[in-house]
């Protein structure tokens, strides 16, 4: 069976900004170069390392773990640090979603006849665009959920369980602050909190592409979603499922955290896809992807469908 990301150079990512770069501004922005680490392990040994509060390091989305990518950050600073490059300035910070896509090249191993058959016949145009497995780690989605039912108590149980470098702030605090759980997850910084919602959200888009593939733009749900006549009859069902309403996406306890909802396409936009190489079982592939949209789950439908 096909493999992925034996080696971090078998994953290259890089990502193509929207931002405008200008001789001067507020923000210094750089290009962040790093291989086999996440972006929040990248930003926040440069927020530890520079003393620069992790809210202040900003980014346009997570780029693959196990892989060598390139992205762009803004700080408001100047700093000289291995794998940074100034690539020059702006008066706004970069934030979520402020890309226009990403260029993948990507060498897929351990391939066999019937694979590699499938990859020279493949059809990009009806992949569907589930949200990646790197959205959901191992237990984000399900804290996500906890969250957004305001159960506060399993959210700390289940991080404690899942994340070892969080444990220790939430057992901390805890120890010191009985039953204040709220105060234990105001501990973990608010991008990685959001990021628990977020994955929440993609949960449920996953769920109802899976069961009506459709190519219309389909909704990622929050308390301002309004589902269109397509969507609502399987959307009711789902969120009965998971005993929530769109209301319970505010979270007063934590307002930052309060999703309006958002929409998505249902089917990959799929760009300049080529098979670069097929060596016996090796292949070596390259494409770019509109932001949001994951090169796993292209790989995925290649050899999976």
């Amino acid at each position: 069976m096909y493999k992925i990301k034996q080696y971090p150079e078998d994953f290259i990512v890089k990502e193509i900004s929207s931002v405008e770069i200008l001789d001067n501004g507020k923000y210094s922005y750089y290009i962040l170069r790093k291989k086999n680490k996440s972006t929040l392990e990248a930003v926040d040994n440069l927020s530890k390392r520079y003393n620069i509060p992790l809210r202040k390091i900003g980014f346009a989305g997570n780029k693959d773990k196990r892989a060598v990518t390139e992205q762009l950050i803004s700080i408001p600073a100047q700093i000289r640090c291995p794998g940074l490059e100034l690539a020059g300035y702006g008066n706004s910070p970069i934030s979520l979603g402020d890309l226009k896509g990403n260029k993948f090249r990507i060498t897929i191993r351990n391939l066999d006849s019937e694979e590699i058959r499938k990859l020279k016949s493949f059809n990009k145009a009806k992949v569907p665009n589930y949200f990646g497995e790197q959205r959901f780690s191992r237990n984000n989605a399900l804290i996500g959920r906890l969250l957004v039912r305001k159960d506060f108590s399993g959210a700390c149980s289940k991080l404690i369980e899942s994340d070892n470098e969080i444990k220790e702030m939430l057992q901390e605090h805890l120890s010191k602050n009985r039953n204040d759980f709220i105060g234990a997850l105001r501990k973990i910084p608010p991008k990685k909190r959001m990021l628990y919602i977020n994955s929440y959200q993609s949960l449920l888009f996953n769920r109802f592409i899976r069961n009506k593939l459709i190519d219309k733009p389909i909704s990622v749900p929050g308390f301002g979603t309004g589902f269109r006549d397509y969507e609502k009859e399987l959307y009711t069902r789902i969120l009965n499922e998971e005993q929530i309403s769109l209301r319970d996406f505010i979270i007063p306890q934590f307002p930052e955290l309060s999703q309006e909802g958002t929409e998505r396409a249902s089917l990959m936009t799929i760009k300049d896809f080529r098979i670069e190489s097929i060596d016996k079982d090796k292949a070596t592939i390259s494409f770019f992807l509109d932001k949001g949209c994951y090169a796993t789950e292209l790989i995925k439908s290649i050899f999976e469908s």
